[in-house]
């Protein structure tokens, strides 16, 4: 039976990870937010020419892997081969008015009211990593906490930017409108969400919050509720137990398969940047599927997601303080 589960796991897998088979087309621009690697093999991760897309640049945008989407398929001019695929956290979609999936045309409503499964990207950032590349930042003061993971976001995948004005989009996060929480809510964020001191809530609100169906208070309710049982988890011990040292894709998801379930770590993805002469782990993305609710399970939302690929099967944990 256990080899029986294992093969369907790996099917599923495959099916899910493979370009050709499962890629969405979409039409419309990639907008990169950072310089990131630009994969021609999402399998063997391949980057001939070690292409970079730059920040601040818009790319031809051609597709996404699956649902939920890990990667974007782009055209990066003056690359051989110039299509490429990057993560979707480098940047964010401007979708064409011809898109080529009817589900990016429909806003997203309540989690869970459609007929289909919600599916969402449930984002965590590793603090002492961040830090190591935005040093400036406010919340970057102490270099990171290096003790737990922070929220980055909760992102569902039918849409994003829903009901946003168009002037909105490209603004400082500084001057986006604040979201309406209560002060108990805005206090918890702040602790959970150290980049609310770069207004990363406001982003994250316009962004990605206003296509999750609910209020504000209760999409940043939700969101630290699962960063609550992520920290409460095999993950962040192993993540502080490993501070300086080299960490396994293999290993973090095996830890979720020991507090979530059998399995359910295919939907963890790792995500890696280079610093100097070290690749460290900056964030965690886990991929969910169902109606998230303040007593949803968070075990049975990760079980009910499609497994996904990562783009970082190592990395080092960096530890608290700049290297």
């Amino acid at each position: 039976m256990t080899t029986l589960r294992n093969a369907l796991f790996a099917l599923l897998l495959a099916f899910t990870a493979a370009p050709a088979a499962a890629e969405v087309p979409m039409v419309g621009r990639f907008a990169a937010e950072a310089r990131c690697p630009a994969f021609q093999s999402l399998r063997q991760e391949t980057n001939p020419g070690n292409v970079l897309v730059e920040p601040g640049k818009s790319y031809q945008l051609l597709a996404r892997n699956a649902d939920p989407a890990s990667h974007y398929y782009i055209v990066v001019p003056g690359a051989e081969p110039e299509r490429r695929w990057v993560p979707i956290g480098c940047g964010r979609v401007s979708d064409g008015s011809q898109q080529a999936d009817a589900d990016l045309l429909r806003p997203a409503s309540a989690p869970g009211s459609d007929e289909r499964p919600a599916l969402y990207v449930f984002a965590v950032t590793w603090g002492p990593a961040f830090c190591e590349g935005k040093p400036s930042a406010p919340e970057c003061a102490g270099g990171g906490k290096g003790d737990r993971f922070s929220l980055h976001g909760l992102w569902p995948q039918a849409s994003e930017y829903c009901g946003t004005a168009a002037n909105l989009r490209d603004r400082p996060w500084s001057r986006l409108p604040e979201p309406a929480m209560s002060a108990t809510t805005r206090r918890s964020l702040d602790q959970a969400m150290p980049g609310t001191r770069s207004y990363l809530h406001r982003h994250e609100w316009a962004r990605h919050g206003s296509c999750y169906g609910t209020d504000a208070d209760r999409y940043f309710s939700d969101s630290m509720k699962l960063l609550g049982a992520l920290n409460g988890s095999a993950l962040r011990p192993l993540f502080v137990e490993r501070a300086g040292k080299t960490l396994t894709l293999r290993d973090v998801r095996a830890a979720a398969d020991r507090s979530f379930g059998e399995g359910v770590g295919w939907r963890v993805s790792l995500h890696c940047e280079r610093d100097g002469r070290r690749r460290i782990i900056t964030e965690m993305t886990i991929a969910l599927a169902g109606k998230i609710t303040p007593s949803a399970n968070f075990s049975d939302l990760m079980a009910a997601a499609p497994p996904v690929r990562s783009d970082c099967n190592s990395g080092i944990v960096d530890p608290p303080g700049l290297q």
